[in-house]
């Protein structure tokens, strides 16, 4: 079963909540953190967990957050077919990350990222997949633009990470949109 980890606490936005309910509506999963367990839907393809903290991730199929409060000083392991979705501006992950040996995703705002913006606009931002990548099911993802609507409210990090969770875990492609307006 694949797998998704948010990993590290502050709210980022709550980046946590607004992808389970996107994805309540679209696949079912089960969900864990801290005191609670629970389902969405029959028969999960899916589990999602939310840590602040972890020392060994030895999973298949993982696909990993990180939040910007995210500390990796204590990760001693992490599988290397783990996928790994990093902010290009959090130096101190990047570097924790690279001696890790996992497969990593940048989101920002530099042309480096993997996943970045071909354009912004007032209701309207357009996300670039720059170079092909490795879904979490191992098909791989060749480059794209997704048209994104958002509420003003969201920041350039929490568009970036939405479009790239939603990517990984195939529930976005090509030729589709993405529209969160409130």
């Amino acid at each position: 079963m694949k797998k998704l980890i948010f990993l590290g606490n502050g709210s980022d936005e709550n980046i946590v909540e607004h992808i389970l309910g996107y994805l309540n509506q679209k696949i079912s999963f089960q969900f864990y953190q801290k005191d609670i367990l629970q389902s969405y839907g029959n028969c999960p393809s899916l589990e999602i967990f939310h840590l602040n903290q972890i020392k060994i991730l030895d999973l298949e199929e993982t696909l990993l957050f990180l939040k910007s409060k995210a500390d990796l000083r204590l990760v001693q392991y992490v599988n290397p077919k783990t996928i790994m979705i990093i902010n290009s501006a959090k130096e101190q992950q990047l570097k924790y990350a690279a001696r890790l040996q996992a497969q990593v995703i940048t989101i920002g705002l530099s042309h480096k990222d993997t996943i970045t913006f071909s354009s912004k606009g007032e209701y309207e931002w357009v996300v670039s997949l720059q170079r092909a990548i490795r879904a979490l099911d191992g098909s791989i993802i060749e480059p794209m633009e997704i048209p994104c609507y958002f509420d003003r409210s969201y920041s350039d990090d929490y568009i970036l990470g939405f479009v790239a969770i939603l990517l990984l875990l195939k529930q976005i492609g090509e030729g589709e949109s993405l529209n969160l307006l409130k």
